[in-house]
């Protein structure tokens, strides 16, 4: 991603702000540090698709998430977002 060089931390390459203006687009940015904002205002009716489609994005789409979050400098936001989904498991299935 990014066309960043193997094996460097982010905080090795020096251009990596322009990189990631340059090669993660802002809806992707938006999307990748807010998901989880959206999940929690989704109605329970469709729960059971929810639940399939978050399985399939940690499943399939974990590590991709990750790294735009570590080049944007967010990582963070993963801790927050899995909290939250988490949250919204938990509360999801006792109704």
């Amino acid at each position: 991603m990014c066309h960043l060089p193997e094996a460097v931390k982010n905080s090795e390459v020096d251009d990596l702000k322009e990189r990631a203006e340059q090669y993660i687009n802002h809806a992707l940015q938006y999307a990748c540090k807010s998901w989880h904002k959206h999940l929690v205002n989704e109605p329970t009716v469709n729960r059971h698709e929810i639940v399939s489609a978050l399985h399939h994005f940690l499943e399939k789409k974990f590590l991709c998430w990750l790294e735009v979050l570590s080049v944007l400098g967010a990582v963070r936001n993963a801790v927050d977002a899995l909290q939250v989904a988490l949250k919204w498991l938990e509360v999801c299935w006792i109704f």
